[in-house]
């Protein structure tokens, strides 16, 4: 009898235990079915948080202590928080992931106030939008683009800048390139030219000695009292310029280049782009404006040139949003828009033999910030290369550049300047943050650091 009730005991006790475990183990499961679901809402984002192992430092994509895929968003780090994106168990993650993932964390950056580190300031806050930011763009470019008035003032100082020059050197021609003749140039961007010699054009890219000969002399000619340049200097880069200052009243900053026409065909093509469409040169502007302030408009310093950020408008808007709001000119239009035409047979006020008018009709404060959710999170830089030539997002070859935008003429890549991977991924962070301030209220003064919405950059710069 007490044999029976000892084992009845023990039944019982084992019974609590077992239900005890159960109870557990049902909990542990739950937490790690929520711990899953996190996971899979996260689309399989992969955290680490601390040191990584040694050896992987000598991974070409270890950055500052930190693993970085080109697929994801690069890791940041926030005072003495580490957060890690792993690199060595990759993950393909959607768009959605991609973005719920970084604005969580950057929305962590913000509560806490925690300083970046390659960010110049603390993560600012946002404030919402009391105007239209198709309205602050809009005020922007007006306030700011080059008027007709200082384009026909630049035309005729080439006019008297050629007839100075022939009797110097042997000229075909003087032309002036560069954002004074696309129309995307600011009332206080610098002229470039382009000497034109008698050389046959078959040379143009080879004759370097012969380049330097032709500035060698123009140089000369400018140490005149009258000459209509002054403090110049030749600078012996790839492509050899003379650099110098019309003399006042005018006062502009000259680049001068000899037989490197293809900046010929670069404007002549951009110049087509803006008269398509009226939205690509508010956008340019005020993208590159950005990204001036934000130091990333800097070839000098290890980032992109303003070409290269005006390949990136318009390639977002060739493949980046559908309907598309530019075509590939080059592509329709290849007898048009080749290296191959004699550069003075271009005529940049030349009619169009076509017509296009997209059926995209977003506005341009949607359009402003798709750019930075389209190079935030949708584009592959690893393994895609931008190509305005072709209208869209080709797989690349070479995987040296973290970014390669395809010149349009030369195929080339026009981000050569960016090759340090740290740079790259200060740049993308920039834009992955104006992406999410743009898209919880904040205007574009605030994403420029302008307090009022009709600045103008000479006031900026005051």
């Amino acid at each position: 009898m007490v044999k029976e009730m000892r084992d009845a005991y023990l039944n019982e006790i084992l019974d609590v235990i077992d239900w005890t475990v159960s109870v557990i183990l049902w909990a542990v499961g739950k937490h790690f079915q929520i711990a899953l679901k996190y996971c899979s809402d996260q689309k399989n984002l992969r955290f680490s948080v601390g040191n990584m192992n040694p050896e992987r430092q000598l991974n070409p994509n270890y950055i500052q202590g930190y693993g970085y895929d080109g697929n994801i968003y690069p890791p940041i780090n926030i005072g003495v928080q580490r957060v890690l994106i792993n690199p060595y168990q990759p993950v393909q993650l959607s768009e959605d992931g991609r973005q719920e993932a970084y604005y969580c964390f950057v929305k962590k950056c913000e509560d806490s106030q925690m300083r970046a580190e390659t960010s110049n300031s603390y993560v600012p806050p946002v404030s919402f939008a009391k105007v239209s930011v198709g309205d602050e763009i809009r005020q922007f470019y007006l306030n700011n683009i080059q008027t007709d008035a200082m384009f026909s003032e630049k035309m005729k100082m080439v006019k008297d800048l050629s007839e100075y020059l022939r009797s110097f050197c042997a000229l075909r021609a003087i032309l002036l390139t560069g954002s004074s003749v696309t129309g995307l140039g600011l009332n206080d961007c610098d002229m470039d030219l382009c000497l034109i010699t008698p050389t046959p054009r078959r040379e143009y890219y080879i004759e370097r000695h012969l380049a330097l000969q032709t500035l060698q002399a123009c140089y000369n000619a400018f140490c005149n009292p009258n000459s209509p340049i002054c403090q110049h200097q030749i600078i012996t880069a790839k492509v050899p310029i003379l650099r110098g200052k019309f003399v006042n009243p005018w006062g502009y900053s000259v680049d001068i280049n000899c037989n490197h026409v293809l900046g010929i065909y670069n404007s002549y093509l951009l110049r087509s782009y803006v008269k398509i469409d009226d939205r690509f040169a508010p956008l340019v502007i005020c993208i590159k404006h950005w990204a001036k302030l934000k130091g990333l408009c800097d070839a000098q310093n290890g980032y992109l040139n303003s070409y290269s950020w005006t390949l990136l408008v318009l390639n977002y808007l060739q493949c980046g949003v559908r309907p598309p709001v530019l075509p590939s000119l080059q592509s329709l239009y290849p007898n048009h828009f080749n290296a191959n035409i004699d550069v003075l047979d271009i005529n940049f006020n030349t009619p169009f033999p076509y017509e296009f008018r997209s059926e995209n009709t977003q506005p341009i404060e949607q359009l402003f910030a798709g750019f930075f959710r389209h190079y935030g999170c949708r584009v592959n830089y690893e393994m895609e290369m931008i190509s305005v030539r072709l209208g869209c997002r080709v797989p690349r070859e070479n995987q040296i550049s973290p970014i390669w935008i395809e010149e349009p003429f030369n195929f080339q890549n026009t981000a050569q300047s960016l090759f340090l991977r740290t740079r790259f991924v200060r740049l993308l962070r920039e834009v992955q943050l104006a992406d999410w301030q743009l898209h919880h209220g904040a205007s574009f003064a605030n994403l420029c650091g302008i307090h009022s919405k009709t600045a103008s950059v000479s006031q900026m710069n005051s």
